[in-house]
């Protein structure tokens, strides 16, 4: 898990996870800043919120798996920021078409009414419980964003570290540091 800086414009912190096995990076949060000034103190302050992030997508992932079409990654951590930041581009161009009345009504699926009920998700707990539950994941451990050095396109990393430890092993109840003994 890393979380790449960039200081050079466009000013951004972006969380990338890489799958060592398959050698992929996957953008799964991008944020973009005015200056350098803004992403420096947003780095710093934003410290628990971007591992609380981390923990969460591990434990949902080893929980639900994930859908292989679901996540477009890339080959370098490099590629995964440029995704990233191409998808927060798309989501601002649709938002915009949104609201200037510019984004199509998708027509009503063959056989239906057009007029289904939503579908709300909410969680079955309250927020300090999920929060809790979270946190109760990493099991007590050390959590450190570390610097890692730069990226071949010049960006500055950090690598998140459970109790020193680099390459993370999501287990559905814990996240582990070792990997999983064959069954």
């Amino acid at each position: 898990m890393f979380r790449v800086i960039d200081y050079r414009g466009p000013f951004s912190k972006t969380l990338v996870f890489e799958y060592v096995e398959r050698g992929e990076f996957n953008a799964a949060d991008y944020n973009r800043y005015v200056d350098e000034v803004r992403v420096e103190a947003a780095t710093k302050r934003d410290e628990e919120r971007d591992t609380w992030n981390v923990l969460s997508y591990l434990k949902g992932t080893a929980t639900y798996g994930q859908h292989p079409d679901s996540v477009k990654t890339a080959h370098s951590i490099d590629e995964a920021v440029a995704q990233g930041e191409e998808r927060s581009r798309e989501l601002k161009a649709q938002v915009e078409r949104l609201l200037g009345g510019g984004l199509p009504i998708p027509p009503a699926k063959p056989g239906g009414s057009g007029h289904e009920k939503p579908l709300i998700l909410s969680p079955s707990g309250s927020s300090t419980e999920i929060e809790k539950e979270v946190w109760d994941y990493a099991g007590g451990r050390r959590l450190r964003w570390e610097p890692a050095g730069r990226t071949p396109g010049g960006l500055d990393y950090e690598v998140l570290t459970v109790d020193d430890v680099e390459l993370l092993y999501p287990g559905t109840t814990t996240l582990e540091t070792s990997p999983p003994k064959p069954r």
